[in-house]
């Protein structure tokens, strides 16, 4: 994920806060969902946790945490 966002020209200097975790990421590690980005491992949780029916929507796992 991280070479194909390097390869659309997203830059490694810029840095974004993931909406879940709060801490500050490199913008080519974190992944947009609609309005809410999240960090690489952030986004693992969510994509695990939505697999598993514990969340329906991005909002639902933000708002959750």
């Amino acid at each position: 994920m991280v070479l194909k966002q390097l390869q659309a020209g997203v830059s490694t200097s810029d840095k974004v806060i993931c909406h879940n975790c709060g801490y500050t990421k490199p913008s080519a590690v974190t992944i947009r969902y609609g309005r809410y980005r999240l960090c690489n491992d952030c986004a693992l949780r969510y994509e695990l946790a939505k697999a598993e029916g514990d969340v329906q929507t991005i909002e639902d796992f933000v708002l959750a945490e």
